[in-house]
């Protein structure tokens, strides 16, 4: 898969060209870039409220997203940038949390300022972004875990999208929410420039992975507490752009809590949600820019 300078600006340039995800052009961010969705996992069998659909105008999925206040979500750097590596007017960005259904169902909000790390637009590292809504969302936000999961800990992957790991391979990405359940590894198993200092490397094979649209979608951990949010996925383990064949790189969200804080005023570690029958929980009740970090 590509490296990360050229992940930059999925939802940039697919906003502005209005390219649906699914189709094989919107498997690329217009530099060659590959998104990443959920291959081999299942339809969400409950909805999380924290979960959510960064999309264009017109509606289209460009990125998974996560609420982390009531004002605030946690998504990819690169999600906020576009072809030139400059920040996306966030007039054309907004969100859908709460439902499982990308379309429809949920809270639909705007975007009105989106911050992305400063090391992410100078060299490429520091994968992450804070979107700042225009208006505060009635959902329970995603709570940020204390500390970065050691290798052999389970994560749950969220994301929307295709479902096979080749680029091109499905007409149409799915509707409704995907799931998957993955593992740490250590850091040996990942390449791609990958920094264990704030980057998190999740296993996958082809069968089963992060691949093509589910950029800045959660890894999520059951702390004992609940569920906790530990990464936001950035890119594949190595150069090859067959998902799986590599692991998948996240970032480790835990590793931005300074950052976080500057931008949100610390309001970004919400509550998390009541936990589900699997101890995962279910549902509860003007310009861009960047920050130091």
């Amino acid at each position: 898969m590509p490296s990360r300078r050229m992940l930059a600006a999925i939802i940039g340039a697919a906003a502005l060209a209005v390219i649906p995800v699914g189709v094989a052009s919107a498997g690329t961010n217009g530099t060659g870039a590959v998104q990443t969705f959920i291959v081999g996992g299942k339809k969400a069998p409950q909805t999380f409220s924290f979960m959510g659909s960064l999309q264009n105008r017109q509606g289209d999925h460009m990125c998974g997203t996560t609420l982390i206040s009531a004002e605030w979500a946690v998504t990819a750097g690169h999600c906020a940038l576009d072809d030139d590596n400059q920040p996306v007017d966030p007039a054309l960005m907004k969100v859908r949390f709460g439902s499982n259904d990308r379309s429809t169902g949920g809270e639909l909000v705007g975007v009105s300022d989106a911050v992305v790390n400063p090391a992410f637009v100078s060299d490429g590292t520091h994968d992450i972004a804070l979107l700042h809504l225009n208006r505060p969302v009635s959902l329970a936000p995603a709570r940020i875990a204390t500390s970065s999961p050691r290798p052999g800990t389970t994560v749950r992957l969220l994301g929307w999208g295709q479902t096979c790991p080749q680029p091109g391979c499905q007409q149409d990405a799915p509707r409704l929410l995907q799931q998957l359940d993955r593992r740490v590894l250590t850091s040996a198993k990942c390449r791609a420039g990958f920094d264990p200092s704030f980057e998190l490397c999740i296993s996958g094979t082809p069968a089963r992975t992060a691949c093509f649209g589910d950029s800045g979608g959660p890894a999520l951990v059951n702390d004992g507490s609940g569920l906790a949010l530990v990464g936001a996925t950035s890119r594949g383990g190595n150069d090859n752009p067959v998902c799986g064949t590599g692991n998948a790189i996240y970032t480790d969200v835990t590793a931005f809590r300074d950052f976080i804080d500057q931008v949100t005023g610390g309001e970004g570690s919400g509550q998390g949600p009541d936990r589900g029958s699997d101890g995962y929980p279910g549902r509860a009740g003007t310009g861009s820019s960047t920050t130091g970090s």
